[in-house]
């Protein structure tokens, strides 16, 4: 019965790969917000537990949450931050907890932009422009040419900071409504700079910040890019928009596409509730791996390893990312790998 069940899943565990990590099966740990840090950002031991936890279940890369490239970037205080070498010997710290039980572990690079509030952001949040998320209520002030050119360094420093400490990998978080979603999106951005205006324009940030990357951290250190392939709010995002800016950020060098959807304002695309059906965002996956010829992965209530699978050997995606099924078991992946369903 074991044998039968392992072999149903043959496509999961085989052996993948993002740029030049060597993946030992295509399951990745999606990230998510825990707010286990400690009070000023450094990792804390509950946090590294809880990703030990993880590593051990069997999962093949560890894609660590939301981390601040800026101190006013942070959506709570206790976010892990990345933003100052005060930060290394806890990351370090973290990244050795995974490594021990062979998974991979990557940093989730993250801006809040005007998904925060002052009391945490240390003043007005910052934003493309001047428009108040609905979600938030509290109206952002436009970041400069300047300043942004400044997020584009600061990225870049974070990135090289994340290999320093042993980091596999590190993604930029473009999805969800956050600061690069902003720019990317003309429902938050309405500048008039080189920074706004037509989707060429709105694709820069993104792409200096991979281009600064690549400079800072090494052109061969693997990168990834979650992006929201759509919205799901007015002017927001839309899949023949993400189709475009998926082949821009594979020209830029981009190794992994995790796609994702939503925002603040549409947040039952980044949650998805039980009424969703199973896989509901592989679409949206399936349609951008059709315009890349690198790896994409999917998040989105694949919270059953056969169907997993399925979308694998069908070809719909590469990797499949889980959240939630990860945080009910740990160790869904080894279970599944030995029949125990």
């Amino acid at each position: 019965m074991e044998r039968e069940a392992t072999l149903t899943l043959t496509k999961l565990f085989e052996p993948g790969e993002i740029g030049d990590i060597q993946l030992r099966n295509r399951i990745i740990m999606a990230p998510m917000g825990t707010l286990l840090a400690n009070k000023d950002g450094t990792v804390s031991e509950r946090l590294c537990h809880y990703y030990e936890e993880r590593a051990k279940g069997g999962v093949a890369l560890i894609i660590i949450e939301i981390t601040a490239v800026a101190r006013e970037g942070r959506v709570d205080s206790r976010e892990i931050g990345i933003y100052d070498d005060k930060f290394l010997p806890g990351l370090k710290q973290l990244v050795d907890c995974c490594h021990r039980h062979g998974a991979k572990v990557a940093v989730q690079l993250h801006h809040a932009g005007r998904q925060t509030i002052p009391e945490v952001a240390g003043g007005q949040p910052v934003a493309p422009s001047s428009i108040p998320s609905p979600a938030v209520g509290v109206m952002p002030r436009e970041l400069t040419t300047a300043e942004t050119q400044g997020l584009v360094e600061a990225y870049g420093q974070s990135a090289k900071r994340a290999r320093e400490v042993g980091f596999d990998a590190v993604e930029v978080h473009g999805a969800h409504g956050y600061l690069v979603c902003q720019f990317l999106s003309a429902y938050s951005n309405k500048r008039t700079d080189k920074y706004g205006g037509s989707l060429e324009n709105r694709a820069r940030f993104p792409q200096e910040i991979v281009a600064r990357i690549k400079e800072l951290a090494g052109a061969d250190y693997p990168l990834l890019f979650r992006i929201s392939a759509k919205e799901g709010v007015p002017d927001g995002l839309k899949l023949e928009e993400t189709r475009i800016i998926a082949q821009r950020l594979e020209q830029s060098g981009v190794h992994c596409l995790d796609i994702s959807a939503g925002n603040y304002d549409a947040g039952q695309l980044i949650i998805q509730p039980g009424w969703l059906p199973r896989g509901c965002l592989v679409p949206l996956a399936e349609a951008i791996k059709k315009e890349v010829t690198i790896p994409v992965s999917v998040a989105g209530r694949l919270n059953d390893p056969v169907l997993a699978n399925q979308i694998i050997e069908q070809g719909k995606t590469d990797f499949v990312s889980l959240g939630r099924p990860l945080l009910a078991d740990p160790e869904l992946p080894r279970k599944a790998m030995e029949g125990r369903l």
